[in-house]
């Protein structure tokens, strides 16, 4: 029997004892072990070369790549940059540090303050929402707020504002930036004035006032 050049399949010369079957089940067999169910783990040969496009079934390519049923020996890849971040794109909660730029700082006391966000890659959404209680103390000086992740520069969000007793609604934007020797961006909020916002900027604060904040940028 003589065998293929590159995967070493089994073939009758014309010297081979004609025998069809058995050379047909050696054959059947070595294509066999060649071939790795599309359902079983993989292994990528050492200096693979991926030419076009690389499509992974299932899994997404960060899991198949990070998967531990996936080894890779000298895998080059070019103009793919694979990161440790979270894609399923899920929201989760964060704890803002609610704080005042000068003068008493503000305790949220019996009010409510939550805050959600999601990173996708370098891209991060967030909300913040604020209600006054009876125990809240409002502070002394323009707010801020901090951020789940470093921003890598200065953004701009969009706020809202209500005063309960009137109604009144208020509209501002927020400055997004980085915090100077802390590890969390921070937000200052600002009302149409250009002033900042604070326990009597755009009104005096009290129970059942509302402050809403919500963005996006980009992380350091």
């Amino acid at each position: 029997m003589g065998t293929t050049t590159n995967f070493d399949l089994p073939y009758p010369e014309s010297s081979s004892t004609p025998n069809g079957p058995a050379q047909i089940k050696a054959l059947a067999e070595a294509v066999d072990n060649l071939l790795i169910p599309l359902d079983a783990p993989a292994e990528f040969a050492s200096n693979l070369e991926v030419v076009g496009n690389l499509g992974v079934q299932g899994d997404t390519f960060v899991e198949a790549l990070e998967a531990t049923s996936v080894t890779t020996t000298n895998l080059e890849a070019t103009n793919v940059t694979v990161g440790s971040q979270d894609w399923t794109g899920e929201w989760m909660d964060f704890d803002p540090n609610w704080t005042s730029a000068s003068g008493a700082s503000p305790d949220i006391g019996n009010g409510t303050l939550t805050a959600r966000y999601m990173q996708l890659g370098k891209t991060v959404f967030f909300n913040i929402y604020l209600a006054g209680g009876s125990t809240t103390v409002w502070g002394g000086g323009f707010w801020q707020f901090s951020l789940p992740v470093q921003a890598n520069n200065s953004f701009t969000a969009a706020c809202s504002y209500r005063d309960n007793s009137i109604p009144l609604n208020v509209a501002g934007s927020a400055d997004i930036r980085n915090n100077p020797g802390g590890t969390n961006a921070i937000i200052r909020s600002n009302v149409p004035t250009g002033a900042a916002v604070s326990n009597t900027i755009p009104f005096t604060w009290a129970t059942a006032d509302t402050y809403k904040v919500t963005g996006v940028y980009e992380a350091a």
